[in-house]
């Protein structure tokens, strides 16, 4: 946790911030290798959601669970995003930082009454050395619901800077795992 971490020895000035236009090459939509173990460790899922340098590459969601009103993926494209992104809780100097700086954000959202059984994975990959990245998840549970979700940050062995930031408001009688 940061408030036992040596943060006065943290140099900002080490690592560039994120750039707006900054996509992933093309062809990159698949689960990073490093990833994959991660991932057969999980077993089947409910959805996938790949991200690569905070911005999303692949997002896939069961026929069934969308049909029941489950939606996975990018903040922009749900209906009123700005009622998505409200924070259910304290911001410090961190969130500050993740809400100057957010790539894509990955929202996971379930309806009033549903059970979604098997897990809902989020890989993250970062590869920029020397880079930064705010990852950013708001997983919304309706009353009486019910989710897993599991997410994975990793990279190859470089220096950067990531500030993740993880929003979860839990309906009455839901139960979410995170």
């Amino acid at each position: 946790m940061w408030r036992f971490s040596r943060i006065a020895e943290l140099d900002l000035d080490r690592y560039a911030p994120p750039t707006a236009t900054a996509t992933a090459p093309a062809g990159d939509s698949a689960l990073p290798p490093e990833v994959e173990p991660v991932c057969a460790a999980i077993g089947e899922h409910a959805a996938l959601v790949v991200v690569r340098d905070g911005r999303i590459v692949c997002s896939t969601l069961d026929d069934a669970l969308q049909v029941k009103g489950v939606a996975v993926g990018e903040l922009a494209a749900f209906d009123d995003p700005d009622d998505v992104l409200a924070h259910h809780g304290e911001v410090d100097g961190f969130g500050e930082l993740n809400d100057a700086f957010a790539g894509d954000t990955v929202v996971v959202q379930v309806p009033k009454g549903v059970a979604v059984e098997r897990p809902i994975v989020i890989a993250h990959w970062f590869g920029a050395d020397g880079g930064s990245a705010f990852p950013r998840t708001i997983v919304r549970a309706g009353d009486a619901s019910e989710v897993t979700v599991v997410e994975c940050l990793a990279s190859p062995d470089i220096d950067g800077f990531v500030v993740p930031m993880v929003d979860v408001s839990v309906g009455k009688a839901a139960n979410v795992r995170y």
